[in-house]
Parts: structure tokens; C-alpha cells; sequence
């Protein structure tokens, strides 16, 4: 479970981030936040995972027997710019009677129990409430949940089997109800055998057992529409509310093709 600086400065109405192929931050063209090394920092890590109530068994690495730590004290360190300290409370005061949720599959849920234990360790005594649906944060009316979504857009079982539509998103009525949006998608598209969820794919009237487009890749982002490109877009066509997205990018040791994804 990761540890995070900066998200005091989240901007508020509704914000869509998605997990997917980026560059550089609208307005922040003198600092890449991509372009940067992970460092050591002693202050790490901002959470103590024995006492966090909202680590779950199969994240809980410590607790059944990893030896080493050093791994938890590593922070994200852009090489033209310094990340503001991660500030718990001020956090949720900004987002006081907000709800913020994740949208995505296990890597979503990772990011969600470990925003929930940063700022559990900010405020241990701030009175919180469980649901179905996420944490509340009580002293701030700040909600924090998460839904399970591993590919963002609609699968329907039809006559020919389990259509994956990458123009549908009547699933996401739910995420309406949010002001901060965090979506991450990638790790299921390129599946294929038996764990491969769906039979055909339908991109407005035309079906196939194969990808037309290609999905996201861990190494090259390709060009043309992918999953989150298209959730981004179904996102704002539904929103009666004004969006800003924060494009953010996926970690890895290949290349990556820079896209904006704005409005």
C-alpha cells in the first residue's frame, strides 16, 4: 500500500482522475510530475499499518511476515519541482462534506484503503462511521468509498454472450453522486483465456471477438481510444456538474506516448 504527498491540494467541484497514458499538467508545463525519481525519505511511511483499521488481510504484508520495510519509506520526487507535504487534516478540511471515491479494480482498492489510513493517522480520534458504501469521516462529512469496476465501461449479457461496450456506462449512474472521482483501469484488458470477462466487443453498432482498438499497454501507450479515453469522455457527456481532470500515469520501465486528456 502506497503513501502519497500533494492530495492536500486536490481541487474541489468535480474532479475526474483517471489512470491511464498522460503528460504534463494543465498550467504546470515547468514541472513534469512524471518526470522525477523515487527517493528516500525518513519520514516515511505516513501510516503505521498495525494500527490502521482499514488495512484488509491480503494487503497486509507485514502483518504475515515481510522482513524488510525499506520499501515503505520511498516518496515520488519530480526532478523539476518539490511535492508539497501530504497534510492529512487539511485534506479533509478542503473536501469538508465532500464524497470522494474510486473507481476501478484492486489497484483502486489498494489506493483507497491506503488514503483511508493517511488520513486515519492525521485525525486517530475524528469520529468515523462504516457503510456499504465507503467510510465517513464524521468531524468533516467527508465520505471515502470505492466501486468495483475493472473495466469502467458496461459489460451486458446479451444473445451472443457477454458484450463488453466501450461506449456504455449506465453502471456509473452511482458515481454522479461523488465530487472527486479517481478512476484506474488497465490491468484486465489485456486478459484473455479463461479470466477474460466478456465474448464480444461492441463499439457503437459493430461487434467483435477481438480488439478494433487496442487496449492501454504497459509500455507504449498507442494511439487512438482506450478504455479510460472513453470513460472520460461518457463521464463529462453525463455530468450536469463542471469537471476538471487530472490525467495521471501509469509506472513502468517502457516508453510512454504522451496524451492530454482535457476538456
Amino acid at each position: 500500500m502506497g503513501s502519497g504527498r500533494g492530495l492536500g491540494r486536490a481541487a474541489l467541484a468535480l474532479m475526474v482522475v483517471v489512470v491511464t497514458c498522460a503528460g504534463r499538467l494543465p498550467g504546470r508545463e515547468a514541472c513534469d510530475l512524471f518526470s522525477g525519481m523515487w527517493v528516500v525519505d525518513e519520514a516515511y511511511p505516513l501510516y503505521d499499518s498495525h494500527t490502521c483499521p482499514f488495512v484488509r488481510k491480503e494487503f497486509d504484508c507485514l502483518k504475515y511476515g515481510r522482513m524488510d520495510m525499506e520499501y515503505l519509506r520511498y516518496r515520488w520526487k519530480p526532478s523539476r519541482c518539490e511535492l508539497p507535504e501530504f497534510n492529512g487534516r487539511d485534506l479533509m478540511a478542503r473536501l469538508r462534506g465532500k464524497k470522494v471515491m474510486f473507481v476501478g479494480d484492486s489497484l483502486s482498492l489498494n489506493m483507497y484503503d491506503s488514503l483511508l489510513c493517511m488520513l486515519h493517522a492525521a485525525a486517530p480520534h475524528a469520529s468515523i462511521s462504516l457503510s456499504d458504501v465507503g467510510v465517513l469521516f464524521e468531524d468533516y462529512n467527508l465520505t471515502v468509498s470505492y466501486y468495483l469496476s475493472h473495466y469502467l465501461v458496461d459489460i451486458v449479457t446479451e444473445k451472443i454472450g457477454r458484450v463488453l461496450k466501450l461506449d456504455s456506462l449506465h453502471d456509473g449512474d452511482t458515481w454522479l453522486t461523488a465530487d472527486v472521482l479517481i478512476f484506474n483501469t488497465w490491468h484486465w484488458w489485456p486478459r484473455s483465456g479463461p479470466t477474460q470477462p466478456w465474448d464480444y466487443i461492441q463499439e457503437g453498432m459493430k461487434h467483435s471477438r477481438r480488439w478494433t482498438v487496442r487496449p492501454p499497454s504497459p509500455k507504449l501507450c498507442p494511439p487512438g481510444p482506450n478504455g479510460s479515453d472513453l470513460t472520460s469522455t461518457q463521464v463529462k457527456r453525463r455530468s450536469s456538474t463542471k469537471e476538471s481532470l487530472l490525467p495521471i500515469t501509469m509506472v513502468t520501465n517502457g516508453r510512454i506516448r504522451s496524451q492530454e486528456l482535457s476538456w
